[in-house]
């Protein structure tokens, strides 16, 4: 049976990010993706790209987007601190979120975007869409002044062109059906379904990065409201 240390569901921007890292830490990685590699990428092929993190105003823009402009580098970017990124998650979800998870996320955010600009060479551009020209000056108005270069495409094809570069396997049309368990309850694989029928992977750990709630007219329905099982969603999972 096939053996890997590290088993990523999934193919969307997250996802490869995660096999990324796992494979910097020295694992063996193995990605599944059950889409065709024209329709990769995930919905997240079709997002603005933009990152929200926690910022101090325009030097740590510069530390992220070194080929700012020069005009540019003058902007004046209002700080967007934890406490405020903690109280938009509170209010954007109505506290229904798990403040701990939260705060781990607000706290490494921008090492996130750190670690994929400085050590995996992924590039990072200037939200233009909150720039405006005042009075003959260009103003940065909002919260969000980072997004990838290029968008979500941009980002995406960057990511599945790094895990190609570092050898990193990834299987197209490979769709993980169901964990394996062993006989002490823990996870130790996936049984995957490619075009030759289904297999036993084994693993040492499984990652599901796969989405699956926009995928769900019952979920979103539920959750989000009246009439959002008729939404035709964007990506690879239509």
């Amino acid at each position: 049976m096939e053996s890997y240390d590290v088993i990523v569901v999934g193919a969307g921007n997250t996802a490869l990010l995660t096999a990324l890292r796992t494979h910097e830490c020295g694992a063996k990685v193995l990605v599944l993706e059950k889409a065709t590699k024209v329709d990769r990428g995930g919905n997240g092929y079709f997002t603005t790209g933009n990152y929200r993190i926690v910022q101090n105003g325009i030097e740590d823009c510069k530390d992220l987007i070194p080929d700012l402009t020069e005009e540019e580098r003058n902007l004046e970017i209002t700080p967007y601190t934890a406490d405020k990124f903690f109280s938009d998650y509170m209010r954007i979800s109505e506290g229904m979120v798990d403040p701990e998870m939260i705060e781990m996320i607000i706290g490494q955010s921008t090492d996130a975007i750190r670690w994929m600009v400085k050590k995996q060479g992924l590039k990072m551009e200037l939200n233009t869409g909150e720039l405006r020209r005042v009075d003959g000056k260009l103003r940065f108005f909002g919260n969000i002044p980072i997004q990838a270069k290029g968008a979500g495409a941009g980002l995406a094809d960057a990511l599945f062109n790094k895990i190609e570069a570092k050898g990193i396997e990834l299987r197209y049309e490979t769709a993980a059906t169901k964990l394996m368990i062993d006989d002490t309850g823990k996870v130790c694989g996936v049984v995957a379904r490619d075009n030759n029928g289904l297999h036993n992977i084994k693993s040492k750990a499984v990652i599901l990065a796969c989405g699956g709630f926009e995928s769900n007219p019952a979920w979103r329905a539920q959750y989000l409201g009246k009439n959002w099982d008729l939404v035709k969603v964007r990506g690879t999972m239509c």
